[in-house]
């Protein structure tokens, strides 16, 4: 009986084939996730410029957040920026002060001309901030102009230049009196350093000729000349207007010139001009013009008035104030006279008190003249006699 071969097991066979199939599919599947790699890493290699700074710029303004345009501040109709700002700037925009003016975009904002010089403001190191450079120039502008605003309406107020000196307040009505020519003679006293007395003599010359007059003045002691002071100028109805004032101590003549044309007052001592005042006077002419302003009205000037002119030595010009005082018996060299005391007190440092007594019998000429220093040195004239010039 022929004995049929055993089949072989297939089990061999079919495992293989579906390793081979299931591998397949493995294969085809990687395949199909491989061919849809390269395009998602594409877009990510693409995304990653744009993610990678967006990251790092918000870290950087949550510690310091750029301030918001200037020309955002200045102008509330332009368009939102499309920079992301964090929210808590948005407060310092809706507190800023808003200016209805329409304001061209520039590179920075320039300073009010106002605070120029107070701060300087310079570039910040970072290039990646220019609005935030522009808006803090701004803001410190802002700060120092305000700054100086407030210093400007607290600062302390200036002492008057000459030109704004006080003037003399001239009466329009005042009658004016002018003596006749004369000389007058004095005999008088001084001292010197507090302890040096001396004997002195003096000689007043007034000569008026038309429209014009010379005056002249001189002071002796011990035999010596020791002071000369001489006047020339003008007569008109407002009194005596000086041209040339000459001021001669012991050594060589200072001048003073009132240059009317100019309107000024100048010296020869190389003082600086000063403006020239109606009514003014230098230091000898003053002595007569009260002569005449007295005389001119004689009850007009009783104790209490003033009379007020400005008044030019050799080096200044200031305001004279002479204040009118009671009427004194004197006793003279020349015999007993009563005489109308004015006086003028010191107005600056060094300046002098000056003391005139007229004498109405005398047609208000001064019989006594008595002039004191800042230092307590003085001279004292006293009318001895008088008679016409040669």
């Amino acid at each position: 009986m022929p004995v049929s071969p055993i089949p072989k097991p297939s089990f061999s066979k079919s495992p293989l084939r579906k390793l081979l199939l299931l591998t397949a599919i493995v294969v085809t599947a990687h395949l199909l996730i491989l061919g849809s790699m390269p395009s998602s890493v594409s877009l990510q290699a693409a995304a990653a410029p744009e993610v990678q700074p967006l990251s790092l710029s918000v870290v950087a303004q949550s510690k310091a957040p750029a301030p918001i345009p200037a020309s955002l501040l200045l102008s509330p109709e332009l368009p939102p920026t499309k920079v992301r700002t964090p929210a808590a700037i948005n407060p310092v925009t809706r507190a800023t002060p808003q200016r209805p003016a329409t304001i061209n975009p520039a590179p920075a904002i320039a300073p009010p001309a106002a605070a120029s010089g107070l701060i300087a403001i310079a570039p910040l190191a970072s290039t990646a901030a220019p609005t935030a450079t522009a808006t803090t120039a701004t803001t410190i502008a802002a700060v120092a102009l305000s700054a100086a605003t407030e210093v400007a309406i607290n600062e302390p107020k200036l002492p008057a230049t000459p030109a704004t000196k006080p003037v003399a307040d001239i009466p329009r009505d005042q009658k004016l009196t002018f003596a006749p020519p004369v000389l007058l003679m004095y005999e008088g006293r001084g001292e010197e350093r507090g302890f040096i007395k001396y004997a002195a003599s003096g000689e007043l010359l007034w000569a008026p000729e038309g429209s014009r007059y010379n005056a002249h003045l001189e002071i002796s002691a011990m035999g010596f000349r020791v002071r000369t002071w001489t006047s020339k100028g003008d007569l008109s109805d407002a009194g005596l207007q000086p041209l040339r004032f000459g001021d001669k101590p012991r050594g060589a003549e200072l001048a003073t010139h009132f240059q009317r044309e100019k309107g000024i007052i100048s010296f020869s001592a190389n003082n600086p001009d000063v403006p020239l005042q109606t009514g003014a006077q230098d230091k000898l002419s003053a002595i007569l013009q009260l002569s005449a302003i007295v005389a001119g009205e004689p009850a007009r000037y009783v104790r209490g008035a003033t009379i007020a002119f400005q008044a030019a030595d050799a080096h200044r010009a200031e305001l004279w104030n002479f204040k009118v005082g009671a009427t004194e018996p004197l006793e003279l060299p020349g015999g007993m006279l009563n005489a109308l005391k004015l006086s003028k007190e010191p107005t600056v440092d060094f300046d002098q008190r000056i003391e005139v007594w007229l004498a109405p019998d005398l047609r208000y000429m001064p019989v006594r003249i008595r002039i004191t220093e800042a230092n307590g040195a003085y001279a004292d004239l006293l009318w001895r006699k008088s008679q016409k010039p040669e």
